[in-house]
């Protein structure tokens, strides 16, 4: 049965349209020689390293030579623009656009979070907050989505994507 829900929020790690590339045929995250993580470069056949700017003219994985590439890791851009594809009748928006007071499903990176109210708030990939670097990053997680809290409505509902074995979820 379907909810019915008037706004939508989608948070998602990163901004943009694909942060990260992987081998389509061993999964291995292509990697500079510097560890940055090579992205596409504005939709061509050109790759970038996000760390030291080298440009790659196309992609050779690391680990089985293979040369075809998957999306690991998708901005708000690229989410919305599979939403829309998925929900044709939906008034799809990224956080920040001009359209984005007259969508109902809102996407969001988690650093752009809007002061708006929602029906529903769908948190993908939320281990993104807690593998942080710093010592308390778990601390700062709980701090996140307790504010995140604060922008649904009292009969909302929030919806968190992470593995099952991860403590959060138990």
């Amino acid at each position: 049965k379907m909810i019915p829900m008037e706004r939508v929020l989608i948070l998602v790690p990163n901004r943009g349209d694909i942060t990260a590339v992987s081998c389509a045929k061993c999964f291995n995250i292509g990697r500079c020689d510097c560890g940055g993580k090579i992205i596409p470069r504005n939709y061509s056949e050109k790759f970038l390293c996000s760390l030291c700017g080298t440009e790659f003219l196309s992609f050779k994985c690391s680990h089985c030579d293979h040369r075809e590439i998957r999306a690991f890791s998708k901005g708000s851009n690229r989410v919305a623009s599979e939403l829309a594809k998925a929900y044709p009748r939906a008034k799809v928006g990224i956080v920040g656009e001009q359209d984005e007071d007259d969508s109902n499903l809102l996407v969001s990176s988690y650093h752009d979070v809007p002061i708006k109210v929602f029906d529903m708030i769908v948190m993908r990939d939320l281990e993104f907050h807690f593998s942080g670097e710093k010592f308390d990053s778990e601390e700062r997680a709980l701090l996140k989505i307790t504010s995140f809290l604060t922008n649904l409505k009292n009969s909302g509902l929030l919806l968190a994507q992470i593995r099952k074995d991860h403590p959060f979820s138990k």
